[in-house]
């Protein structure tokens, strides 16, 4: 079986969700246009890494399709140096859940080194207090230096592929889905509901005209 072609990232314009992930919050934006705006933030509880991880995918994913969101942008916590540490390998682990709630629908990582900071200098305009908004905020900075950078360079973003055993899963449950809706009768047409009604309506007047009014007995004559 041939491999199927690389999703390649939409550019300007392209509806896409941002995330700023955390152990504590995650942070979403949405982009439809020229300017991203923050859209809202999902806390999570990092006692329990694994469960809370396919929650949060789920949850950012029932967002992107509601969102109609095409694609789906994951900032990548690089150091200084754009090397990967533990932040960025549990930020990889959180992609690939994600890629697999939102499947079909592209994941791609993008450079968030500078995203954080950033977001603080605007909340600071704003609010004293940061918690909890400056992660939407952050994944707000995030989209904007994603469409802001050379075609080139948005092109190079790394996309997330499903793994094997999720790629199976995900064709297993789209078969299943596929045959649900085979199964079903198709919808009925506009004029099919109305000749049904129509029927319906004629059938209740015939019943009511078969009952008529009850006879009325004939009053007996006085004898002589």
């Amino acid at each position: 079986m041939a491999l199927a072609a690389t999703p390649q990232s939409g550019g300007v314009g392209t509806r896409t969700l941002g995330v700023d992930f955390g152990l504590r919050r995650v942070g979403l934006a949405l982009s439809g246009g020229f300017a991203p705006l923050p859209l809202s933030v999902l806390p999570c509880d990092d006692d329990d890494a694994a469960n809370d991880f396919r929650d949060i995918a789920r949850r950012s994913a029932r967002v992107a399709v509601g969102e109609g969101a095409s694609q789906i942008v994951v900032g990548m916590p690089l150091n200084a140096a754009g090397e990967e540490g533990e932040q960025a390998n549990v930020t990889r682990t959180f992609a690939s859940t994600l890629a697999m709630a939102a499947a079909p629908l592209p994941v791609f990582l993008w450079d968030e080194r500078f995203s954080s900071a950033e977001a603080r200098l605007r909340m600071t305009a704003y609010s004293s207090s940061t918690t909890g908004a400056l992660d939407s905020v952050a994944a707000t900075v995030i989209l904007e230096s994603f469409f802001a950078a050379p075609a080139e360079v948005r092109l190079a973003a790394e996309y997330v592929p499903l793994t094997e055993a999720q790629q199976s899963a995900f064709d297993t449950a789209r078969a299943a889905a596929q045959s649900a809706a085979a199964a079903r009768p198709p919808p009925l047409s506009a004029s099919e509901v109305r000749r049904r009604m129509l029927e319906e309506v004629a059938q209740q007047n015939q019943g009511g005209a078969g009952q008529g009014r009850p006879k009325r007995k004939p009053k007996r004559g006085k004898g002589r």
